[in-house]
């Protein structure tokens, strides 16, 4: 669902059964930029782009709602962040599996 605030959710993951990338990963922390109208509907959101990319979620670390004032001293993630005012979304994962971008519209 496609809403009017971005919200930044932080979660684990690890590898599903088969992975569209190499399978020897063994897990990353996932950071999401959702725009959406409630964290719950950002918590979904993020929760199914996980899962779009052949992992499996896990713990989700933090959740919160997240402005362009937010990344006046952090411009790498002022760059995911405008991405997701365009896309919808928009995920960086680190250690693990090196750091990798996806950003995609609502289906």
């Amino acid at each position: 669902m496609e809403g009017n605030r971005l919200y930044l959710v932080r979660l684990e993951a690890r590898p599903g059964p088969d992975p569209r990338d190499d399978s020897s990963r063994s897990g990353a922390y996932v950071n999401g930029w959702v725009r959406a109208d409630t964290e719950a509907d950002a918590q979904t959101e993020a929760l199914a782009e996980v899962r779009s990319e052949g992992w499996v979620p896990g713990a989700i670390e933090s959740v919160r709602r997240v402005g362009l004032k937010d990344y006046d001293d952090e411009p790498s993630g002022r760059e995911y962040f405008e991405q997701a005012l365009i896309e919808g979304s928009c995920s960086s994962s680190t250690p693990g599996i090196g750091t990798q971008r996806s950003c995609s519209r609502y289906r």
